[in-house]
This record gives structure tokens, sequence and C-alpha cells, in this order.
């Protein structure tokens, strides 16, 4: 049995990779940063972020020879994912 909501509702990398990201909505990470802080793995972590950004949670965007990923403040549950993901639910 799941204690915590956010544990029933997402898998420990993407869970991981959204918590970083919405609880800094307006700071783009690059790809090796997200997977470092988040810990986790390369392959992992590169599949999450990839469908997280076609479903629209997340914008990609490349610059300087990297590839940046950021909370998408306009997904449609932007405002209930960063309430999760900051303690406000």
């Amino acid at each position: 049995m799941f204690s915590d909501p956010l544990e029933a509702l997402f898998g420990k990398t993407r869970r991981s990779i959204l918590a970083l990201l919405y609880s800094h909505p307006d700071e783009p990470y690059y790809l090796r940063k997200i997977l470092r802080l988040a810990g986790v793995s390369t392959g992992a972590g590169q599949r999450e972020l990839k469908r997280l950004s076609e479903a629209s949670i997340l914008v990609r965007s490349a610059a300087e020879g990297r590839v940046y990923f950021q909370a998408n403040p306009a997904c449609p549950v932007y405002a209930e994912l960063r309430g999760l993901f900051l303690g406000k639910f």
C-alpha cells in the first residue's frame, strides 16, 4: 500500500523529474543536470523526458549544443502538478 499519493500516481523516475522541474518552474535545466539532480539513469531519464515533453507537460528547447527542459505553464494541469509537487494538494 502507498502512503504517499505521489508514489501511487507516478513512478520513481517520473516523480523525481517532475518534482525537480515543477518546484523550479521558471528555470530551464539541461539534460545531464536533470539526470544528476533527480538521481535517475540516463536511459530512463531520457525516456521520461521525451514522454513528458511530447505530452506538453514539459517544454523542450535546445541552445548552445544542450537540450533544456522546464515545466510548461501552458499545460492544462500545470497548477495541479505544481501544487502536488510543492505539497499543496
